[in-house]
């Protein structure tokens, strides 16, 4: 079998259909070998049409499953539509992120030859985009996020002991559809239902299943906007489960690791697995995780700014303006990489929402 028929790209949407838009243009030209799964979560289906007219390829399949009215009913979507998959590998992915086909090729080629690693993928880079809508535009402040640590430990205990230390969210990782899918469904069935804490809840999941391969070479580029989940305080943060005392989702979410951890690894002794997992937890990631909350807040000379970018941006008046702003005051970022080249002359393209045949709003 072609590698390219081993893999299944889970495209998860929840609105934002400018950045679908985008993320469908780019998937046509440069991810159009693999497999593509649809799991639309939107408050309607209006883009089902949208894709059926400009994108007539059976490796295309999209699924309604209507709106993810909160984040049950969207753990479920997912469940469901990696239940839909039947390649081996998947990579779940969300509507603003980009991925290099050299790299994905590379971590498919590793797992392949690798059987007790259960995930794989390189390096990831934050960007941003300066534009009114922040889908194209300028590329700007590319940057490193995460470290590249491998997590290969033959015991699960030791892989997730070196895990706490060194959090990665798997969440992008190019995974084995079936393990994909049972941390998924542990998470349903453990009701891992605040935002903040499912991501890691999987991450944890996956340590305990296999080993875990981090590898050199840029592999993704995840944007950082506005529309944003993570900026979104209406799901919840860490810090709020700190400051207002109330641990029954960090509880539900450390008993579940623990129990997780024990009916994998066979170790007798639960309540003290259960110590154990709390202390990994509390000391090496919860202080991490609120320091990177906090990293998403905007001071208010920095909304400032947007505003004015935004007012700049916002007419073909003064649009020229803020172009000669960004040549004489920004710095020309030369890109040595391919990939992140093409991403950035993909992106600068403004006609990139002017098609006549894209009407959603």
């Amino acid at each position: 079998m072609n590698i390219e028929n081993k893999l299944t790209i889970l495209l998860i949407l929840k609105d934002r259909h400018q950045f679908t838009y985008r993320w469908l243009e780019y998937y046509k030209y440069n991810l159009s070998k693999y497999r593509l799964l649809i799991a639309d979560g939107s408050k309607n289906n209006l883009i089902e049409n949208y894709i059926t007219k400009n994108y007539n390829d059976s490796r295309i399949t999209y699924i309604y499953y209507g709106p993810d009215i909160n984040l049950e009913k969207y753990s479920l979507k997912v469940t469901t539509a990696l239940k839909e998959i039947d390649t081996e590998y998947v990579l779940q992915s969300s509507n603003d992120d980009f991925y290099s086909i050299d790299s994905i090729d590379e971590n498919i080629n590793f797992l392949e030859k690798n059987i007790e690693y259960c995930c794989s993928r390189s390096e990831i880079y934050d960007f941003s985009v300066e534009s009114y809508r922040e889908v194209s535009g300028y590329l700007n402040t590319v940057s490193k996020i995460y470290n590249d640590v491998c997590f290969n430990e033959n015991d699960s205990l030791d892989r997730i002991t070196s895990f706490s230390k060194n959090f990665n969210a798997l969440w992008h990782d190019i995974a084995r559809t079936k393990i994909m899918l049972k941390a998924w469904e542990s998470l349903c069935s453990n009701k891992i239902y605040f935002f903040p804490f499912q991501d890691i809840y999987l991450s944890f999941a996956l340590t305990i299943y296999g080993k875990i391969n981090h590898s050199k070479g840029i592999y993704m580029l995840h944007q950082n906007h506005r529309e944003m989940l993570a900026r979104d305080e209406g799901y919840g943060t860490i810090s709020s489960v700190i400051i207002n005392g109330n641990f029954s989702q960090l509880n539900l979410t450390i008993s579940s690791i623990s129990k997780e951890l024990f009916n994998n690894n066979k170790i007798e002794d639960l309540q003290f697995n259960n110590y154990l997992i709390y202390e990994l937890f509390i000391g090496n990631f919860i202080l991490n995780a609120i320091k990177n909350e906090n990293n998403y807040k905007i001071s208010f000379q920095k909304k400032l700014k947007i505003g004015l970018k935004k007012i700049l941006r916002s007419s073909t008046v003064s649009y020229p303006i803020f172009i000669l702003y960004h040549i004489i005051f920004k710095k020309k970022i030369i890109y040595k990489n391919n990939f992140i080249n093409d991403v950035s002359k993909f992106v600068k393209k403004r006609n990139i929402l002017s098609k006549k045949t894209f009407k959603i709003n």
